[in-house]
């Protein structure tokens, strides 16, 4: 018979889980992994402890720290509610930055990103979801005359010297694929 856990030990263990989680990426450097999107769109490496969630046209990736998040986007421009490359930003980061406040936003700048030169929008600010804590981040986009490509970030800014270079790294990292019709 199982002998239930008590409320107080059950708390306990939730928060050397948290805390478990928080370090694991402190220790040493793991290796590489390559995404190829599932559409042939685009393909990208990125640290192997990194989880992936991918479908046709668009990954997301979470790093080793809580809260840290890419988004690569290749997507066809039908079907979107405009094509103009100032509205697609401002409506991407309205969606972004719903959890946010206190938003300190840099740019518009240009930025080249997968060879494909790109306006680059930078961020700061106080994310209020999962909970309380300043980020920052970045949104790179452009339109290729079929397809909308975009990149976005965001991460702690207490980790950010820590995290950064791997997001960089990731970015760098992001190629369009050859022979795709628009792009």
């Amino acid at each position: 018979m199982a002998i239930p856990l008590l409320p107080s030990t059950s708390r306990v263990l939730n928060i050397l889980a948290a805390v478990v989680l928080l370090f694991a990426g402190t220790t040493a450097q793991g290796g590489e992994a390559t995404y190829a999107d599932p559409a042939g769109h685009f393909t990208l490496a990125h640290p192997d402890d990194w989880k992936v969630a991918g479908s046709p046209g668009e990954v997301e990736l979470y790093g080793d720290r809580i809260a840290s998040s890419m988004r690569f986007i290749v997507h066809p421009l039908e079907g979107l509610p405009t094509h103009d490359p100032d509205t697609l930003i401002e409506l991407m980061l309205e969606g972004m930055l719903t959890t946010y406040r206190d938003v300190e936003r840099t740019g518009p700048k240009t930025a080249t990103l997968a060879g494909q030169t790109m306006t680059l929008i930078q961020f700061q600010g106080m994310s209020t979801r999962p909970i309380t804590v300043a980020r920052e981040g970045a949104l790179y986009l452009t339109t290729t005359g079929t397809h909308l490509v975009a990149a976005d970030y965001s991460i702690p800014q207490a980790a950010a010297a820590e995290i950064l270079p791997q997001v960089e790294a990731v970015l760098e990292s992001f190629t369009l694929a050859d022979g795709n019709p628009g792009l």
